[in-house]
């Protein structure tokens, strides 16, 4: 047939030769599919760890993201705060600072303070000095005479002044030399009657009649300065008990400006009120009682030594108050019928004998009569003494009388 070629008879075919090059060549190919297959395996194996390696490199880096995400915003946070602590250190740098000045300020001020008492003590000394040399040979004197109407209260100044206390009058400044400084009177304010010097803090203190918002009179105290400028008022109990608009009253202050203590009488009884940790107390009261005047004689530790004058009865209480409780009382029966009393800055005691006229010196330990300083009128509302010096306020003829006394050996 055309087309096809015809095989060469004449050739000869090495059959088992071709044969064995077709077996040769197909182990050598299975050979090589089953190394492709060897190979391809430990390529898919390598690429599953390195798949495995990457996804775990993707989880650490999604992680390392995440913990960066988080530093970064604690790191702002911590930034913050500093900038907030930063902030609040000068905040309280700045207080620090103003306290500092505050407290160098209060040092310099209490220095300042304490220099002027020092000055002021010092002063005092010698004004109380001056005092004494220009009234050492006068024995008794006349203050207020011609000006005062109902004089009821007075006490002698460091430097020599007398005020007095006059319901009718008000208040009144003398000079050493009896001239009339200055007269305080207040359409605020009337009756004044008790009346006691603050010698620490340089006060006088004035229980008077101080007209109250409402338009009725209310009892007050009332704290003036040695130019007689009102510093302070303090109202005063209001327990109802006492007829303010009537009553009798007395002040008087503990050594060394401490306690105060105040009695009210009228005609149907007395109270002895106390004044202490910014309050009224009251003490003690008794109806058909007449306390006319009250004075501290001893301060012993929480105890103080206090002495009342029952007017009707004749007595001198001596009463012993801790707090607002009276632990000891005792009915001293010194002259037949005592009426003004006082104690001086050495704690001496002079009482006024209705019956006699004469203020007497007493014993504080025996309570007797020791001597007689001065004869005066029955009339005498109040006697003060101060450093030699015994005021006598004497309504009957309108003057306070200013006795010198020498201190008692003891």
């Amino acid at each position: 047939m055309e087309g096809i070629d015809e095989v060469d008879e004449d050739v000869d075919v090495d059959v088992d030769s071709y044969v064995s090059n077709l077996r040769r060549q197909t182990e050598d190919t299975v050979d090589l599919v089953q190394k492709l297959h060897s190979t391809t395996g430990k390529l898919k194996q390598v690429h599953r760890r390195i798949s495995a390696e990457l996804e775990e490199e993707h989880v650490r880096r999604e992680a390392a993201e995440t913990l960066a995400k988080t530093l970064e915003q604690v790191t702002e946070e911590l930034q913050q705060k500093t900038r907030e602590l930063e902030k609040e250190v000068q905040h309280l740098e700045g207080e620090v600072q103003q306290k500092e000045e505050l407290v160098h300020r209060a040092v310099q001020d209490q220095d300042i303070h304490l220099a002027k008492l020092t000055n002021d003590i010092c002063t005092q000394e010698a004004l109380m000095k001056g005092l004494k040399y220009m009234w050492q040979n006068i024995d008794a004197f006349r203050v207020g005479e011609g000006v005062l109407q109902e004089p009821c209260g007075a006490c002698m100044l460091p430097d020599g002044c007398v005020v007095v206390a006059d319901t009718m009058q008000g208040i009144l400044l003398f000079s050493a030399q009896t001239e009339l400084i200055r007269q305080l009177t207040s359409p605020e304010w009337k009756w004044p009657q008790g009346l006691v010097y603050d010698t620490i803090n340089s006060l006088i203190l004035v229980s008077l009649a101080k007209k109250h918002p409402k338009g009725n009179w209310r009892r007050n105290i009332g704290y003036f300065n040695l130019q007689l400028e009102p510093v302070k008022w303090l109202e005063g109990p209001s327990d109802g008990y006492i007829d303010e608009t009537v009553a009798k009253e007395r002040l008087c202050l503990a050594p060394g400006g401490g306690e105060l203590y105040l009695t009210l009488c009228d005609k149907i009884g007395s109270a002895l009120y106390k004044y202490s940790s910014d309050q009224w107390i009251q003490v003690t009261k008794r109806s058909g009682a007449s306390f006319v005047d009250c004075q501290v004689l001893a301060v012993l530790g929480p105890i103080t030594e206090l002495l009342i004058v029952e007017q009707r009865m004749g007595y001198i209480h001596r009463l012993s108050v801790h707090g607002s409780d009276i632990v000891d009382r005792k009915s001293l029966a010194i002259i037949e019928k005592p009426g003004a009393i006082c104690v001086d800055e050495k704690r001496q005691l002079f009482v006024h004998d209705i019956l006699s006229g004469k203020v007497r010196q007493i014993d504080t330990i025996l309570f007797e009569p020791m001597r007689d300083i001065c004869t005066t009128d029955e009339s005498v509302f109040s006697i003060t003494a101060s450093h030699g010096y015994l005021g006598v306020a004497v309504r009957e003829t309108k003057v306070v009388r200013v006795y010198r006394y020498v201190s008692a050996a003891k």
